[in-house]
Protein backbone atom coordinates (compact mmCIF):
# COMPACT_ATOMS: atom_id res chain seq x y z
CA UNK A 1 0.00 0.00 0.00
CA UNK A 2 0.81 3.77 -0.86
CA UNK A 3 2.33 5.96 1.80
CA UNK A 4 -0.37 9.03 1.92
CA UNK A 5 0.27 12.08 -0.50
CA UNK A 6 2.66 14.39 1.20
CA UNK A 7 3.16 17.68 0.33
CA UNK A 8 6.79 17.57 -1.48
CA UNK A 9 5.24 14.79 -4.17
CA UNK A 10 3.98 15.64 -7.43
CA UNK A 11 0.46 15.04 -7.71
CA UNK A 12 -1.47 13.43 -10.82
CA UNK A 13 -4.89 15.45 -10.76
CA UNK A 14 -7.34 12.25 -12.87
CA UNK A 15 -10.93 13.93 -14.23
CA UNK A 16 -13.13 11.45 -13.38
CA UNK A 17 -16.43 11.80 -15.64
CA UNK A 18 -20.24 9.90 -15.57
CA UNK A 19 -19.80 8.30 -18.72
CA UNK A 20 -18.82 4.64 -18.51
CA UNK A 21 -15.53 4.03 -20.32
CA UNK A 22 -13.87 7.12 -19.58
CA UNK A 23 -14.59 6.43 -15.66
CA UNK A 24 -13.07 2.88 -15.93
CA UNK A 25 -10.23 3.46 -17.72
CA UNK A 26 -9.11 6.24 -15.99
CA UNK A 27 -9.45 4.23 -12.96
CA UNK A 28 -7.03 1.47 -14.02
CA UNK A 29 -4.79 3.46 -15.79
CA UNK A 30 -4.51 5.11 -12.02
CA UNK A 31 -4.19 2.07 -10.87
CA UNK A 32 -1.85 0.82 -13.03
CA UNK A 33 0.71 3.63 -13.59
CA UNK A 34 0.33 6.56 -10.87
CA UNK A 35 1.95 6.60 -7.59
CA UNK A 36 -0.14 10.37 -6.36
CA UNK A 37 -3.00 10.63 -7.99
CA UNK A 38 -6.27 13.01 -7.25
CA UNK A 39 -9.00 12.07 -8.62
CA UNK A 40 -11.80 14.70 -9.06
CA UNK A 41 -15.17 13.09 -9.58
CA UNK A 42 -17.02 15.32 -11.82
CA UNK A 43 -19.68 12.60 -12.96
CA UNK A 44 -22.86 15.11 -11.16
CA UNK A 45 -21.43 17.81 -13.68
CA UNK A 46 -21.53 15.44 -16.73
CA UNK A 47 -24.92 13.82 -15.76
CA UNK A 48 -27.80 14.26 -13.74
CA UNK A 49 -28.57 10.88 -13.51
CA UNK A 50 -27.40 9.38 -9.76
CA UNK A 51 -24.36 6.33 -10.30
CA UNK A 52 -24.99 3.02 -8.73
CA UNK A 53 -24.11 1.81 -5.43
CA UNK A 54 -22.13 -0.80 -7.16
CA UNK A 55 -20.19 1.74 -9.02
CA UNK A 56 -19.52 3.92 -5.92
CA UNK A 57 -18.22 0.84 -4.03
CA UNK A 58 -15.84 0.00 -6.62
CA UNK A 59 -14.32 3.15 -7.33
CA UNK A 60 -13.46 3.77 -3.60
CA UNK A 61 -12.04 0.34 -2.72
CA UNK A 62 -9.59 1.16 -5.35
CA UNK A 63 -9.22 4.39 -4.35
CA UNK A 64 -8.68 2.84 -0.86
CA UNK A 65 -6.40 0.78 -1.66
CA UNK A 66 -3.90 3.63 -3.35
CA UNK A 67 -4.10 5.47 -1.11
CA UNK A 68 -5.72 8.60 -3.65
CA UNK A 69 -6.71 11.61 -2.51
CA UNK A 70 -10.96 12.08 -3.92
CA UNK A 71 -12.71 15.06 -4.42
CA UNK A 72 -16.22 15.45 -5.70
CA UNK A 73 -17.99 18.34 -7.92
CA UNK A 74 -21.14 19.59 -9.01
CA UNK A 75 -22.91 21.82 -6.33
CA UNK A 76 -26.10 23.75 -6.68
CA UNK A 77 -23.91 26.75 -6.92
CA UNK A 78 -22.59 26.10 -9.90
CA UNK A 79 -25.67 25.24 -11.66
CA UNK A 80 -27.70 28.47 -10.66
CA UNK A 81 -24.75 30.59 -11.94
CA UNK A 82 -24.55 28.57 -15.42
CA UNK A 83 -28.27 28.36 -15.38
CA UNK A 84 -28.57 32.46 -14.79
CA UNK A 85 -25.50 33.26 -17.64
CA UNK A 86 -27.55 30.95 -20.66
CA UNK A 87 -29.37 33.18 -22.11
CA UNK A 88 -26.99 35.96 -22.42
CA UNK A 89 -24.00 33.92 -23.40
CA UNK A 90 -26.19 31.80 -25.78
CA UNK A 91 -27.01 35.38 -27.44
CA UNK A 92 -23.23 36.13 -27.66
CA UNK A 93 -22.81 32.83 -29.24
CA UNK A 94 -25.08 33.31 -31.96
CA UNK A 95 -23.93 36.59 -32.53
CA UNK A 96 -20.45 35.44 -32.84
CA UNK A 97 -19.22 36.75 -29.72
CA UNK A 98 -16.57 35.02 -28.02
CA UNK A 99 -17.80 33.48 -24.52
CA UNK A 100 -15.94 34.31 -21.40
CA UNK A 101 -16.41 32.45 -18.26
CA UNK A 102 -16.50 35.57 -15.83
CA UNK A 103 -15.66 33.41 -12.63
CA UNK A 104 -12.39 31.84 -14.20
CA UNK A 105 -11.59 34.04 -17.12
CA UNK A 106 -11.33 31.62 -19.71
CA UNK A 107 -13.14 31.26 -23.11
CA UNK A 108 -15.35 28.07 -23.61
CA UNK A 109 -16.52 29.04 -27.05
CA UNK A 110 -14.31 26.74 -28.78
CA UNK A 111 -15.15 24.43 -27.18
CA UNK A 112 -19.03 24.77 -27.70
CA UNK A 113 -18.22 25.36 -31.52
CA UNK A 114 -16.77 21.75 -31.38
CA UNK A 115 -19.72 19.62 -29.72
CA UNK A 116 -22.22 21.84 -31.88
CA UNK A 117 -20.19 21.04 -35.32
CA UNK A 118 -20.85 17.53 -34.17
CA UNK A 119 -24.49 17.86 -33.70
CA UNK A 120 -25.00 20.10 -36.57
CA UNK A 121 -22.80 18.01 -38.86
CA UNK A 122 -20.48 20.60 -40.61
CA UNK A 123 -17.75 22.35 -38.76
CA UNK A 124 -18.09 25.81 -40.07
CA UNK A 125 -21.30 25.95 -39.30
CA UNK A 126 -23.55 29.34 -38.81
CA UNK A 127 -23.56 29.94 -35.40
CA UNK A 128 -27.33 31.96 -36.00
CA UNK A 129 -28.49 28.29 -36.61
CA UNK A 130 -27.56 26.35 -33.37
CA UNK A 131 -30.01 25.17 -31.78
CA UNK A 132 -31.44 26.57 -27.77
CA UNK A 133 -31.25 23.00 -25.81
CA UNK A 134 -28.28 21.32 -27.70
CA UNK A 135 -26.10 24.75 -26.87
CA UNK A 136 -28.17 24.50 -22.99
CA UNK A 137 -26.87 20.97 -22.79
CA UNK A 138 -22.93 21.22 -23.38
CA UNK A 139 -22.77 24.89 -22.04
CA UNK A 140 -24.52 23.70 -18.68
CA UNK A 141 -21.54 21.51 -18.44
CA UNK A 142 -18.80 23.30 -19.16
CA UNK A 143 -19.51 26.58 -17.29
CA UNK A 144 -20.03 24.40 -14.59
CA UNK A 145 -16.79 23.14 -15.24
CA UNK A 146 -14.70 25.96 -15.55
CA UNK A 147 -16.23 27.24 -12.48
CA UNK A 148 -15.43 24.53 -9.78
CA UNK A 149 -11.79 23.44 -11.51
CA UNK A 150 -10.56 26.82 -11.28
CA UNK A 151 -11.33 27.56 -7.63
CA UNK A 152 -10.19 23.78 -6.84
CA UNK A 153 -6.88 24.48 -8.67
CA UNK A 154 -6.89 28.13 -7.28
CA UNK A 155 -6.72 26.41 -3.62
CA UNK A 156 -5.41 23.46 -3.93
CA UNK A 157 -1.87 23.33 -1.99
CA UNK A 158 -0.21 20.22 -3.05
CA UNK A 159 2.05 20.68 -5.98
CA UNK A 160 0.39 19.04 -9.12
CA UNK A 161 2.72 17.04 -11.95
CA UNK A 162 -0.39 17.19 -14.62
CA UNK A 163 -4.27 16.99 -15.56
CA UNK A 164 -5.16 13.74 -16.54
CA UNK A 165 -8.27 13.26 -19.11
CA UNK A 166 -10.16 10.95 -21.46
CA UNK A 167 -10.48 11.35 -25.12
CA UNK A 168 -10.49 15.92 -24.25
CA UNK A 169 -13.23 16.58 -26.97
CA UNK A 170 -16.35 16.59 -24.76
CA UNK A 171 -17.32 19.43 -23.12
CA UNK A 172 -16.44 18.31 -19.82
CA UNK A 173 -12.77 17.00 -20.70
CA UNK A 174 -11.83 19.91 -22.92
CA UNK A 175 -13.18 22.49 -20.03
CA UNK A 176 -10.18 20.86 -17.55
CA UNK A 177 -7.52 20.88 -20.42
CA UNK A 178 -8.43 24.69 -20.82
CA UNK A 179 -8.14 25.01 -17.26
CA UNK A 180 -5.28 23.56 -16.81
CA UNK A 181 -3.39 25.36 -19.67
CA UNK A 182 -4.98 28.50 -17.61
CA UNK A 183 -2.25 26.97 -14.61
CA UNK A 184 0.47 26.10 -17.13
CA UNK A 185 -0.35 22.36 -16.12
CA UNK A 186 0.53 19.78 -18.71
CA UNK A 187 -2.13 17.24 -19.41
CA UNK A 188 -1.85 13.84 -21.10
CA UNK A 189 -5.06 12.31 -22.55
CA UNK A 190 -6.03 8.71 -22.08
CA UNK A 191 -8.08 6.71 -24.69
CA UNK A 192 -9.86 3.53 -25.23
CA UNK A 193 -7.26 0.88 -26.37
CA UNK A 194 -7.84 -1.91 -29.39
CA UNK A 195 -11.13 -3.09 -27.63
CA UNK A 196 -13.13 -2.64 -24.15
CA UNK A 197 -10.16 -4.29 -22.06
CA UNK A 198 -7.25 -1.84 -23.47
CA UNK A 199 -6.28 2.14 -22.69
CA UNK A 200 -4.06 3.78 -24.99
CA UNK A 201 -1.70 6.58 -23.32
CA UNK A 202 -1.24 9.23 -25.94
CA UNK A 203 1.78 12.05 -25.53
CA UNK A 204 -0.21 14.71 -27.21
CA UNK A 205 -4.02 13.61 -28.31
CA UNK A 206 -5.95 10.54 -29.73
CA UNK A 207 -7.06 13.10 -32.55
CA UNK A 208 -2.91 14.19 -33.24
CA UNK A 209 -2.17 12.01 -36.13
CA UNK A 210 1.52 12.11 -35.76
CA UNK A 211 0.68 10.31 -32.19
CA UNK A 212 -1.16 7.84 -34.07
CA UNK A 213 1.73 6.88 -36.42
CA UNK A 214 4.21 6.95 -33.67
CA UNK A 215 2.34 4.40 -31.83
CA UNK A 216 1.78 2.50 -34.99
CA UNK A 217 5.11 2.26 -36.07
CA UNK A 218 6.51 1.07 -32.69
CA UNK A 219 4.05 -1.13 -31.66
CA UNK A 220 4.79 -3.62 -34.91
CA UNK A 221 9.08 -2.78 -34.13
CA UNK A 222 9.31 -6.19 -32.74
CA UNK A 223 7.37 -8.30 -35.51
CA UNK A 224 7.85 -8.86 -39.59
CA UNK A 225 5.82 -5.58 -41.09
CA UNK A 226 3.80 -7.59 -43.33
CA UNK A 227 3.10 -10.58 -40.57
CA UNK A 228 -0.88 -10.26 -39.85
CA UNK A 229 -1.76 -11.85 -35.91
CA UNK A 230 -4.53 -14.16 -35.75
CA UNK A 231 -6.54 -10.80 -34.26
CA UNK A 232 -5.18 -8.71 -36.96
CA UNK A 233 -6.76 -11.32 -39.79
CA UNK A 234 -10.52 -11.01 -37.25
CA UNK A 235 -10.38 -7.58 -37.71
CA UNK A 236 -9.52 -7.40 -41.18
CA UNK A 237 -12.39 -9.63 -42.14
CA UNK A 238 -14.72 -7.71 -40.34
CA UNK A 239 -13.63 -4.36 -41.63
CA UNK A 240 -14.41 -5.98 -45.24
CA UNK A 241 -17.68 -6.85 -44.03
CA UNK A 242 -18.72 -3.01 -43.22
CA UNK A 243 -18.38 -3.95 -39.61
CA UNK A 244 -16.35 -1.32 -37.15
CA UNK A 245 -14.61 -3.43 -34.26
CA UNK A 246 -13.54 -0.47 -32.81
CA UNK A 247 -16.45 1.03 -32.29
CA UNK A 248 -18.45 -1.78 -32.14
CA UNK A 249 -21.15 -1.03 -35.20
CA UNK A 250 -22.05 -1.73 -38.09
CA UNK A 251 -21.55 1.18 -40.90
CA UNK A 252 -22.22 -0.51 -43.93
CA UNK A 253 -26.13 -1.76 -43.87
CA UNK A 254 -28.18 -3.82 -46.62
CA UNK A 255 -29.10 -0.99 -48.50
CA UNK A 256 -25.87 -0.54 -49.95
CA UNK A 257 -24.74 -4.23 -49.31
CA UNK A 258 -27.01 -4.78 -51.66
CA UNK A 259 -26.89 -1.90 -53.98
CA UNK A 260 -26.42 -2.36 -58.02
CA UNK A 261 -22.70 -1.22 -58.86
CA UNK A 262 -22.44 2.69 -60.36
CA UNK A 263 -22.35 2.27 -64.34
CA UNK A 264 -20.75 5.85 -63.96
CA UNK A 265 -17.72 3.70 -62.63
CA UNK A 266 -15.13 1.59 -65.00
CA UNK A 267 -11.06 1.24 -65.18
CA UNK A 268 -10.78 5.37 -65.92
CA UNK A 269 -12.40 6.37 -62.89
CA UNK A 270 -11.27 7.91 -59.60
CA UNK A 271 -12.99 7.62 -56.32
CA UNK A 272 -12.82 10.14 -53.42
CA UNK A 273 -14.32 9.32 -50.58
CA UNK A 274 -14.93 12.67 -48.20
CA UNK A 275 -15.02 12.77 -44.83
CA UNK A 276 -17.05 13.83 -42.12
CA UNK A 277 -15.69 17.84 -40.85
CA UNK A 278 -16.83 17.36 -37.69
CA UNK A 279 -14.28 15.50 -35.94
CA UNK A 280 -12.07 17.68 -34.42
CA UNK A 281 -9.94 19.42 -31.22
CA UNK A 282 -11.38 22.81 -29.78
CA UNK A 283 -7.55 22.97 -29.48
CA UNK A 284 -5.63 23.72 -32.20
CA UNK A 285 -2.36 22.08 -31.28
CA UNK A 286 -4.21 18.84 -31.53
CA UNK A 287 -5.07 19.53 -35.24
CA UNK A 288 -2.69 18.17 -37.49
CA UNK A 289 -3.75 20.28 -41.02
CA UNK A 290 -1.27 20.07 -43.43
CA UNK A 291 -1.74 20.96 -47.29
CA UNK A 292 -4.81 22.03 -48.49
CA UNK A 293 -7.01 23.95 -46.09
CA UNK A 294 -9.86 22.10 -46.49
CA UNK A 295 -11.20 19.45 -48.34
CA UNK A 296 -13.07 21.58 -51.14
CA UNK A 297 -9.99 22.56 -52.08
CA UNK A 298 -8.27 19.49 -52.35
CA UNK A 299 -11.34 17.72 -54.20
CA UNK A 300 -11.45 21.09 -56.95
CA UNK A 301 -7.41 20.34 -57.03
CA UNK A 302 -7.78 16.48 -57.79
CA UNK A 303 -10.57 17.06 -59.81
CA UNK A 304 -8.86 19.64 -62.48
CA UNK A 305 -5.76 16.97 -62.51
CA UNK A 306 -8.31 13.64 -63.39
CA UNK A 307 -9.52 15.60 -66.15
CA UNK A 308 -6.16 16.45 -67.47
CA UNK A 309 -5.61 12.79 -67.97
CA UNK A 310 -9.18 11.96 -69.00
CA UNK A 311 -10.02 10.58 -65.86
CA UNK A 312 -13.48 10.20 -64.50
CA UNK A 313 -13.85 12.00 -60.86
CA UNK A 314 -16.78 10.14 -58.37
CA UNK A 315 -17.35 11.87 -55.53
CA UNK A 316 -18.96 9.92 -52.33
CA UNK A 317 -20.03 11.78 -49.03
CA UNK A 318 -19.52 10.17 -45.78
CA UNK A 319 -22.84 8.99 -44.37
CA UNK A 320 -22.62 10.90 -41.04
CA UNK A 321 -21.46 13.86 -42.94
CA UNK A 322 -24.79 15.02 -42.23
CA UNK A 323 -26.48 16.90 -38.93
CA UNK A 324 -27.94 14.58 -36.18
CA UNK A 325 -31.46 16.75 -37.37
CA UNK A 326 -30.65 14.86 -40.77
CA UNK A 327 -30.09 18.28 -42.34
CA UNK A 328 -27.65 18.62 -45.11
CA UNK A 329 -25.71 21.25 -44.39
CA UNK A 330 -22.33 21.01 -46.44
CA UNK A 331 -24.57 20.42 -49.73
CA UNK A 332 -24.65 23.89 -51.14
CA UNK A 333 -20.37 24.07 -50.88
CA UNK A 334 -20.24 20.41 -52.77
CA UNK A 335 -22.98 21.63 -55.44
CA UNK A 336 -20.45 24.29 -55.72
CA UNK A 337 -18.09 22.39 -56.42
CA UNK A 338 -19.32 20.13 -58.78
CA UNK A 339 -21.13 22.78 -60.64
CA UNK A 340 -17.59 23.79 -62.10
CA UNK A 341 -16.66 20.49 -64.23
CA UNK A 342 -19.12 18.51 -66.62
CA UNK A 343 -21.61 16.07 -65.41
CA UNK A 344 -20.30 13.41 -67.89
CA UNK A 345 -16.69 13.75 -66.04
CA UNK A 346 -17.69 14.07 -62.46
CA UNK A 347 -20.43 12.79 -60.71
CA UNK A 348 -21.76 13.41 -57.14
CA UNK A 349 -22.85 10.82 -54.65
CA UNK A 350 -24.90 12.41 -51.47
CA UNK A 351 -24.80 11.05 -47.95
CA UNK A 352 -28.38 9.83 -47.78
CA UNK A 353 -27.67 8.09 -51.31
CA UNK A 354 -26.88 3.77 -51.69
CA UNK A 355 -23.14 3.24 -52.82
CA UNK A 356 -22.16 -0.47 -53.56
CA UNK A 357 -18.66 0.69 -51.89
CA UNK A 358 -16.21 -2.17 -52.02
CA UNK A 359 -17.59 -3.11 -55.16
CA UNK A 360 -17.24 0.15 -57.05
CA UNK A 361 -13.87 0.68 -55.41
CA UNK A 362 -12.79 -3.31 -57.04
CA UNK A 363 -14.64 -1.83 -60.54
CA UNK A 364 -12.39 1.58 -60.37
CA UNK A 365 -8.64 3.14 -60.95
CA UNK A 366 -7.78 4.28 -57.84
CA UNK A 367 -8.92 5.80 -54.99
CA UNK A 368 -8.72 9.13 -52.55
CA UNK A 369 -9.52 10.34 -49.25
CA UNK A 370 -9.32 13.24 -46.92
CA UNK A 371 -8.56 11.38 -43.52
CA UNK A 372 -11.24 8.50 -43.58
CA UNK A 373 -10.54 5.07 -42.53
CA UNK A 374 -12.43 3.67 -45.59
CA UNK A 375 -8.77 4.31 -46.76
CA UNK A 376 -7.53 1.51 -45.21
CA UNK A 377 -10.03 -0.98 -46.15
CA UNK A 378 -9.55 -0.09 -50.08
CA UNK A 379 -5.68 -0.61 -49.49
CA UNK A 380 -6.72 -3.95 -48.20
CA UNK A 381 -9.00 -4.72 -51.57
CA UNK A 382 -5.55 -4.01 -53.50
CA UNK A 383 -6.40 -0.97 -54.42
CA UNK A 384 -4.15 2.02 -55.16
CA UNK A 385 -5.38 4.80 -52.01
CA UNK A 386 -3.96 7.83 -50.84
CA UNK A 387 -4.71 10.41 -48.59
CA UNK A 388 -5.36 14.11 -48.75
CA UNK A 389 -4.94 14.60 -45.50
CA UNK A 390 -3.69 13.23 -42.38
CA UNK A 391 -5.53 10.03 -42.33
CA UNK A 392 -4.29 7.25 -39.18
CA UNK A 393 -3.12 5.07 -41.76
CA UNK A 394 -0.97 7.24 -43.75
CA UNK A 395 2.19 7.63 -41.79
CA UNK A 396 4.25 6.56 -44.80
CA UNK A 397 4.74 9.61 -46.91
CA UNK A 398 4.65 7.63 -49.99
CA UNK A 399 0.41 7.13 -49.33
CA UNK A 400 -0.06 11.34 -49.20
CA UNK A 401 -1.12 13.77 -51.51
CA UNK A 402 -1.08 16.61 -49.72
CA UNK A 403 -0.56 19.40 -53.09
CA UNK A 404 -1.48 19.40 -56.83
CA UNK A 405 2.06 17.69 -57.45
CA UNK A 406 1.83 15.15 -55.77
CA UNK A 407 -1.45 14.58 -57.00
CA UNK A 408 -0.35 15.16 -60.25
CA UNK A 409 2.31 12.18 -60.00
CA UNK A 410 0.10 9.65 -57.70
CA UNK A 411 -2.30 9.70 -60.33
CA UNK A 412 0.49 8.88 -63.02
CA UNK A 413 2.21 6.39 -60.88
CA UNK A 414 -0.54 5.20 -58.68
CA UNK A 415 -0.21 1.20 -59.34
CA UNK A 416 3.97 0.80 -58.71
CA UNK A 417 3.59 3.84 -55.66
CA UNK A 418 1.61 1.45 -53.54
CA UNK A 419 2.20 -1.63 -54.42
CA UNK A 420 5.58 -1.90 -52.99
CA UNK A 421 4.57 -1.49 -49.25
CA UNK A 422 1.11 -1.62 -49.59
CA UNK A 423 0.77 -5.25 -47.44
CA UNK A 424 3.02 -3.84 -44.98
CA UNK A 425 0.67 -1.16 -44.13
CA UNK A 426 -2.04 -3.00 -43.86
CA UNK A 427 -0.76 -5.35 -41.29
CA UNK A 428 1.03 -2.58 -39.52
CA UNK A 429 -2.90 -1.14 -39.22
CA UNK A 430 -4.59 -4.13 -38.77
CA UNK A 431 -2.35 -5.35 -35.84
CA UNK A 432 -2.10 -2.01 -34.14
CA UNK A 433 -6.22 -1.94 -33.94
CA UNK A 434 -7.01 -5.10 -32.72
CA UNK A 435 -3.73 -5.38 -30.31
CA UNK A 436 -2.32 -2.47 -29.13
CA UNK A 437 -2.94 -0.84 -25.73
CA UNK A 438 -2.25 -1.77 -22.48
CA UNK A 439 -4.87 -4.76 -20.81
CA UNK A 440 -6.54 -3.29 -17.96
CA UNK A 441 -6.36 -5.76 -14.40
CA UNK A 442 -9.12 -4.27 -11.90
CA UNK A 443 -11.95 -5.47 -14.07
CA UNK A 444 -11.70 -7.43 -17.68
CA UNK A 445 -14.41 -5.15 -19.66
CA UNK A 446 -15.76 -1.83 -20.21
CA UNK A 447 -18.95 -0.82 -22.17
CA UNK A 448 -21.57 1.67 -22.19
CA UNK A 449 -24.12 0.44 -19.72
CA UNK A 450 -20.97 -0.39 -17.14
CA UNK A 451 -18.08 -2.74 -16.75
CA UNK A 452 -17.89 -6.81 -16.41
CA UNK A 453 -15.16 -7.83 -13.78
CA UNK A 454 -12.93 -10.05 -13.41
CA UNK A 455 -15.20 -12.81 -11.65
CA UNK A 456 -17.87 -11.99 -14.80
CA UNK A 457 -19.94 -10.15 -12.17
CA UNK A 458 -21.26 -6.79 -13.69
CA UNK A 459 -21.38 -3.23 -12.40
CA UNK A 460 -24.10 -1.03 -13.56
CA UNK A 461 -22.53 2.62 -14.39
CA UNK A 462 -25.88 4.87 -13.81
CA UNK A 463 -29.38 3.79 -12.56
CA UNK A 464 -31.47 2.55 -15.28
CA UNK A 465 -28.49 2.62 -17.71
CA UNK A 466 -29.65 -0.22 -19.70
CA UNK A 467 -33.30 1.31 -19.91
CA UNK A 468 -31.72 4.75 -20.58
CA UNK A 469 -29.10 3.29 -23.38
CA UNK A 470 -32.36 1.85 -25.69
CA UNK A 471 -33.70 5.16 -25.78
CA UNK A 472 -30.88 6.93 -26.67
CA UNK A 473 -30.11 4.77 -29.69
CA UNK A 474 -33.87 5.05 -30.85
CA UNK A 475 -33.77 9.18 -30.55
CA UNK A 476 -30.45 10.19 -31.23
CA UNK A 477 -31.68 13.68 -32.10
CA UNK A 478 -32.52 14.25 -28.90
CA UNK A 479 -29.34 12.78 -27.09
CA UNK A 480 -26.76 14.14 -29.69
CA UNK A 481 -25.53 10.53 -30.56
CA UNK A 482 -25.66 8.88 -33.94
CA UNK A 483 -27.57 5.26 -34.51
Amino acid sequence: MNSRPNSEQLHNIVIIPFKCKPWAFLLDYSHQKIENAVFLDLSRIQSLRPITRDRKRFQTRIIESSNFLNYRFGTWKSLIVALLSLPTNFRKFRRSKTIICKQSQVSIDEILDCRLAAFLGIRNFDRKDTPFFEFMRHYIVTYRTAVELDFFLKNFTLPVEKVIVFNGREPLEATCIRIADKYCLPTQIIEKGSDNSRFQVFRNSPHFHPDWWELINSCNANQKLSELSMQAESYLEAKLKGIDPYFGDRWMDKTNQNVEVDEFIDSNTVVYFTSSSTEFSPFSRFNYEVGYRNQYEAVESLANECLRIKNKLIIRRHPNSVGIDRVDREKPDWQRIVSKFPSNQIRYVGPFESFATYENVKKCRMVFVWKSSIGFETLALNKPTFAMASAKWSWNKELRCWSKEEIKYALEHAESLVAEFRENVVAQYANFMSQSGTKCIIFKSAHKWGIILNDNSKINNGIFENFIQRIQSKAPKFFGRRV
